[in-house]
C-alpha cells in the first residue's frame, strides 16, 4: 500500500467532425456511391452509414489526405449517405459527418414479347426478339 496520488485529469479529444461530397445523387438500386471525405485524420476510422446508422460499406482508416469510400451495393430506400469517424478503443470519441441525399431508383425490367423470329443464313443467324421496358 502506498499514499494516494493527485488526482489526473483524463480528456477524450474527438475527432474533427468530417465533411463529405455528395456522391452522384440519383442512381439504380444496387449500385455502389462512392463518398470523398475531405482531410482525413491519421489513426482514425472512418465508416459510411446510412440514414438508419446502418453500416453500408467498409472502414478505412484515415492518413491525413482526403479518401474516397465506396459503399456496397446501396439497396432500395436508402435516402442518405454520412460518415462516422471512430479511434479505436475509446468509446467517447466518435463523430458524424454531414448527411447527403441520394435517391435509389429501381432496377429496369424488360418483358419479351411473343413469338421471336429466326433468320437463318450460312454466315450468321438472326434472331429478332420484341419486348418492353
Amino acid at each position: 500500500q502506498s499514499i494516494h496520488s493527485a488526482s489526473k485529469v483524463v480528456v477524450c479529444i474527438p475527432p474533427a467532425i468530417p465533411s463529405i461530397s455528395s456522391p452522384t445523387s440519383t442512381d439504380c438500386e444496387n449500385s455502389i456511391f462512392s463518398v470523398t471525405i475531405a482531410s482525413t485524420e491519421s489513426g482514425v476510422a472512418y465508416q459510411l452509414l446510412d440514414q438508419d446508422n446502418k453500416i453500408v460499406g467498409p472502414t478505412i482508416l484515415g492518413d491525413g489526405a482526403s479518401k474516397d469510400i465506396d459503399s456496397d451495393p446501396i439497396p432500395l430506400g436508402t435516402t442518405a449517405l454520412k460518415v462516422q469517424a471512430f479511434k479505436f478503443g475509446v468509446s467517447c470519441t466518435i463523430v458524424e459527418s454531414n448527411s447527403v441525399s441520394i435517391t435509389i431508383n429501381p432496377s429496369p425490367t424488360i418483358s419479351l414479347g411473343p413469338n421471336p423470329s429466326v433468320l437463318y443464313n450460312i454466315s450468321a443467324q438472326t434472331v429478332n426478339l420484341t419486348f418492353s421496358g
